[in-house]
């Protein structure tokens, strides 16, 4: 038993610190910093990080982030247990606080530094607002959105309810249309990655997570409960996350426009079907969609609500709405219903 316990901690308390000074200068500080500081990151610090990840597992059929948090919080656990012998019992709950906050602030620092500085790159979803006369849809969007969707749809589906889909769905992998889009663009490709079924799905599933990106160890995953007709724009939203456009609405962005110009039909009525699942049109638009296309999202709509779910899941989206907020995403979760509207008008002005 540790006779001071107070000056035993002083290195503790003292690391904390420092690791919360980094912390804020890595959540507020490169917003003020140059442009070259971000453009040094983009260019040469990210794409590093995205080699090394990639020389960790090239092709690996097992995850590293399936393990990771797991195996992240039981090594806390028993670190905090070893804490409890060497500390008087009346001491230990601050001994206890000190190393989680240590534990934490060391996550999220390597979070930053490997990934989460993307949230201070210029974002996409901005740049094409402040190119569009409004980022609210017109009756004549609505109308070409009815015309493109209800022309997506392949002769070949009955109902999707019946399970009859094609192959490309099941096996589709984001990089081909993703980094397609990004050459029409003259955007910067991003390296191969495989968007892989996590062993959390059951998890997932019951806190309404389609998809995640890991950024400390650059893995992308979906659940496998996944409606099958739309795993295409969860991969191809995790793909943008992958190629470092850390805001929803710019990832949601790039799904829509990269699934929309594919070659395979069935992967671009994916993303049509997400995005008037997403969109919650009005009713006089939904009806214009026609009889066949209204079943599929009748569909889909069912097996998202047959879906288990955990009762507290909103405070996980709670949690997650104040961490993107603290990244100076201002509009929080909300910002996953922002890239649709923007995608189909940018969509419109490419066609014209």
């Amino acid at each position: 038993m540790i006779q001071n316990p107070f000056r035993a901690s002083l290195g503790v308390l003292l690391t904390v610190v420092c690791l919360g000074v980094c912390l804020i200068c890595l959540l507020y500080l490169p917003a003020l910093l140059p442009v070259w500081f971000m453009d040094t990151y983009s260019s040469s610090v990210y794409p590093f990080w995205q080699y090394v990840w990639g020389e960790l597992h090239p092709g690996s059929r097992w995850l590293l982030a399936d393990f990771l948090w797991p195996t992240t919080a039981l090594l806390l656990l028993i670190r905090l247990i070893w804490l409890g012998f060497r500390y008087v019992w009346w001491f230990w709950p601050f001994r206890a606080v000190l190393e989680v906050l240590l534990w934490a602030g060391l996550l999220t620092l390597l979070f930053m530094v490997s990934w989460g500085l993307n949230y201070h790159k210029a974002s996409l979803y901005r740049q094409y607002v402040s190119e569009l006369d409004s980022a609210e849809l017109s009756p004549v969007d609505w109308i070409f959105a009815i015309q493109q969707s209800r022309a997506a749809r392949p002769k070949e589906i009955s109902e999707v309810c019946e399970d009859k889909f094609s192959f490309s769905l099941i096996t589709f992998q984001p990089k081909t249309v993703v980094n397609r889009w990004f050459e029409s663009e003259g955007m910067p490709e991003a390296p191969d990655i495989e968007v892989k079924t996590t062993l959390w799905s059951p998890v997932y599933t019951r806190l309404s997570i389609a998809g995640m990106f890991t950024p400390i160890t650059g893995e992308a995953t979906i659940s496998n409960s996944i409606f099958v007709m739309v795993q295409p724009f969860t991969k191809a939203h995790e793909f943008a996350h992958w190629a470092g456009y850390a805001f929803e609405q710019d990832a949601d962005l790039i799904a829509y426009l990269a699934l929309w110009q594919a070659q395979d039909p069935w992967i671009v009525y994916a993303g049509w079907l997400q995005w008037w699942h997403s969109i919650g049109a009005p009713a006089e638009y939904r009806t214009l969609l026609g009889k066949e296309v209204n079943q599929d999202l009748d569909c889909y709509s069912r097996w998202q609500a047959n879906k288990p779910r955990w009762r507290f899941q909103h405070l996980f989206w709670q949690a997650y709405d104040q961490q993107l907020k603290a990244q100076g995403v201002v509009e929080g979760i909300a910002s996953y219903r922002l890239g649709e509207a923007v995608a189909l008008k940018a969509l419109r002005a490419d066609s014209r």
